[in-house]
């Protein structure tokens, strides 16, 4: 799915979104083996290469391979720096945590710490096609990485209270739910009652909430059952 660029055989509008799926099923698959074989020490230094990687790779193929421009911001080898910024945060934050100049800055009060990240955030709305793909992109997961740190290291301040609020909390447990099935409902270019607001979030809420219960949960507790019954065989 996330190597579809053919103009002639555009994706069905309710499979769309699943290129980042196929992302994430690529991702889950390469780095637990660059774990297992680099170890966590030199898989740092991998996904730090990957973060410089990426954006190299979305400029050359912009200036190579016009034809394709449309992979730079879905296809696997062009946008495995988001993942890999996360990757360099969990195996790096014991370092990061070490700098005092950084614990100085992430551990500032309000407006002198999200300046920063909030500007880099900012840089992904630029549209310039040469810096979106070169800078833009890198610097918006950049800013992401801050702020999830940051939410992380002090859970009690304001961001972290109202992001442990259970509406958000519940939201956030849903979500994968309410990715997979909103794609009917939100459908800009149909105009049935379903996609129409507010109808379109309420159908995509309950499509959500059926997956979830009855798929999601179920299969979750199955595995669980089978994970349970293999360490006792194994005791």
């Amino acid at each position: 799915m996330d190597f579809h660029v053919r103009e002639s055989t555009a994706r069905a509008w309710w499979l769309g979104h699943l290129w980042s799926l196929a992302v994430e099923e690529q991702f889950y698959l390469l780095w637990p083996f660059v774990l297992a074989v680099l170890r966590p020490r030199r898989a740092l230094w991998f996904a730090i290469g990957a973060i410089i990687a990426a954006p190299i790779l979305r400029v050359l193929t912009a200036l190579l391979w016009p034809d394709i421009i449309r992979l730079t911001d879905q296809a696997f080898p062009f946008v495995f720096d988001s993942l890999a910024t996360g990757c360099v945060l969990a195996l790096g934050r014991d370092w990061l945590e070490s700098s005092p100049i950084y614990l100085q800055w992430i551990d500032s009060p309000g407006w002198a710490f999200w300046t920063l990240p909030l500007a880099c955030v900012y840089a992904l709305s630029i549209h310039r096609v040469g810096f979106n793909l070169a800078f833009g992109v890198t610097l918006g997961n950049l800013g992401i990485a801050m702020a999830i740190h940051r939410c992380v290291r002090h859970p009690t301040l304001l961001v972290g209270r109202v992001l442990e609020a259970r509406p958000l909390v519940f939201i956030g447990a849903l979500s994968y739910s309410l990715y997979l099935w909103q794609q009917p409902f939100v459908n800009r270019h149909a105009d049935s009652i379903v996609n129409a607001f507010p109808f379109h979030l309420v159908f995509a809420f309950g499509a959500a909430l059926l997956s979830y219960y009855l798929v999601e949960q179920p299969m979750l507790a199955l595995r669980a059952r089978r994970a349970a019954r293999k360490q006792a065989a194994a005791g």
